[in-house]
């Protein structure tokens, strides 16, 4: 990650991709994470590329959690870098306070451009295995 980017990061340990029952938790704690750094957070971008073979458990385990925490998710899609634009003036005009990247390998292909998305829109993010704070 370029450090120009000025973000504070931690990570957890890669993992494989969990198999399909273990998608909720997976997502429960990275909204967790997000909550934690967060606290007043309540509508967040849930960014993914809609291309994901788990997609569907991966949105399913996010939407769980975010009504446990009392979080409105806000929908996104960007199977290309050049996409990100949309989503972040979708976050912009829907007030997000933060961004929650989904797991999904199209979107691990062009990571940097999404956390130098995040750090424009001047958000918190999480990331699969890790979050930032501006």
């Amino acid at each position: 990650m370029p450090p120009t980017l000025g973000t504070a990061m931690r990570c957890i340990t890669s993992e494989p991709v969990p198999p399909p029952n273990q998608l909720d938790e997976v997502c429960a704690k990275q909204l967790e994470w997000l909550k934690e750094l967060a606290p007043r957070a309540k509508r967040m971008l849930a960014l993914s590329s809609g291309q994901a073979a788990a997609e569907e458990d991966v949105r399913s385990g996010i939407r769980t959690a975010a009504r446990t925490y009392g979080v409105t998710l806000i929908d996104a899609l960007a199977d290309t870098p050049g996409k990100l634009a949309e989503a972040a003036a979708l976050c912009a005009s829907e007030r997000c306070d933060a961004l929650l990247v989904m797991l999904d390998p199209t979107l691990s292909s062009f990571r940097e451009e999404v956390i130098a998305m995040a750090a424009r829109l001047r958000i918190p993010a999480a990331y699969p295995g890790c979050i930032s704070r501006l």
